[in-house]
């Protein structure tokens, strides 16, 4: 995409402006109606200036020969919006008292091999899991689930929801400057920058996150009118993206992990839990799963030296040049790199039975996971070290415009694109 800038001019001018929205002409939601809260605030503010004129300092008047242009532009969004509700096991569940479920819990230390050659196992007494057989580090670990909020105490559906204050942040702006060293020579230098940041609390203790989408982009260009048929422009520019996801309790997550003997080799983030009825990572859900925000660093950098020159000889417009770019894109996805626990309705199930039983969350109070793998983050596994991928773009040519007659122009000309191959800059893949 071009972008162009205007530049400054001999004279000054400037403009201001101000954009206001705020909740009081908005209506509540029906999920907030529906949980008895009250309207979400919401407030919108747009604001920003341009100037631009020539230069001038106490000893330096630029008029006519450097000028300058700034603009700015900042947005900010406030609101407090009620989420989609949750399932969240009951305060019951958490003691392991499931007596209030129809679904038999049958104790795995009493299993052993029937009659039929089939493992079976006994109920355990009133439905409810001993104290005594309640992992310790499970139970650090529920003290970091919510409660329900909503709907009747022994509810297990629809039965939480979290009001996620929302904001967003963003500001841009852009400074030129144009100076003619001579009447055959121009300079122009600019800098643009936007920043915007999107907060997101997230519905438990670690899964608040900063979304970042933040660019820098700056130009230097050298225009020479060597006589009047001959014109060279340099240009070299530089541009960088940040487009990260930050997690903003890393460190908080980081020492639950150490604490509870959680951490292993590279896996040292807060791990996911999931309590699935089959076990796996497929089928369907007792509860939605438990986990913190991640880190995804994404840096892309790219730097371009371009010149081109520009040769008019009679009937014919004869343009070469070539570019130049080299490209630098970094990555570190899934950090800290965390464990995924899976519990099914496994270990307290009974398999001599048809209704066999049991449900993941038992087996959750229990300490016995069904599977165990590296966590996944957007379909793919968490990395442990940085990617770096380096790449080189190169592209001479050559262009005729030749006028042969009045009526009749040929357009020659030819081009080279070279694309390398991107490569690791560790050497390492």
């Amino acid at each position: 995409m071009d972008a162009t800038i205007k530049s400054g001019t001999n004279e000054y001018h400037g403009t201001l402006w101000e954009f206001l929205r705020n909740d009081k002409l908005d209506a509540n939601n029906f999920v907030s109606n529906y949980a008895g809260l009250h309207k979400a605030p919401y407030r919108q503010n747009q604001f920003g200036a341009a100037v631009g004129g020539p230069v001038r300092l106490p000893y330096y008047k630029g008029r006519n020969r450097t000028f300058f242009f700034i603009d700015y532009e900042g947005t900010q969004l406030r609101s407090s919006a009620a989420s989609s509700f949750l399932n969240m096991p009951s305060a019951a569940f958490r003691t392991g008292n499931f007596s209030g479920t129809s679904t038999i819990i049958y104790d795995p230390g009493a299993r052993h091999l029937g009659t039929t050659g089939v493992a079976t196992s006994t109920p355990y007494p009133n439905n409810t899991i001993p104290t005594s057989q309640l992992d310790p580090t499970v139970l650090k670990y529920q003290e970091l689930i919510p409660l329900p909020n909503v709907g009747a105490a022994n509810s297990l559906s629809n039965n939480y929801i979290a009001a996620s204050p929302q904001a967003t942040k963003h500001g841009q702006g852009d400074a030129r400057i144009d100076h003619q060293v001579a009447a055959h020579n121009n300079l122009m230098g600019r800098v643009s920058m936007s920043r915007q940041d999107q907060p997101n609390q997230g519905s438990y203790i670690y899964s608040s996150s900063d979304q970042l989408f933040n660019t820098i982009n700056a130009v230097i260009s050298d225009t020479n009118i060597f006589t009047p048929t001959t014109v060279n422009e340099f240009r070299f520019g530089f541009n960088r993206a940040n487009t990260s996801l930050a997690a903003l309790r890393t460190a908080d997550e980081i020492s639950f992990a150490a604490q509870n003997k959680l951490q292993t080799g590279a896996i040292i983030g807060f791990p996911q839990v999931s309590w699935i009825y089959s076990g796996t990572s497929l089928g369907s859900n007792e509860f939605p799963a438990f986990n913190a925000a991640v880190n995804n660093f994404t840096f892309e950098d790219s730097f371009e030296w371009a010149d081109n020159v520009t040769l008019v000889r009679g009937n014919h417009t004869i343009k070469a040049g070539a570019d130049l770019r080299r490209f630098r894109f970094d990555r570190l996805q899934g950090y800290p790199d965390s464990a995924q626990y899976y519990f099914g309705a496994i270990y307290t199930s009974n398999a001599s039975l048809s209704n066999s039983g049991g449900l993941p969350y038992a087996d959750f109070l229990l300490g016995l996971p069904s599977m165990i793998s590296q966590n996944m983050n957007g379909g793919q596994y968490d990395q442990i070290a940085w990617s770096m991928q380096r790449d080189l773009y190169f592209g001479p040519f050559v262009q005729d415009d030749w006028k042969v007659t009045k009526r009749l122009t040929l357009n020659l000309g030819f081009r080279y694109d070279l694309f390398t191959q991107p490569v690791q800059a560790r050497d390492t893949g």
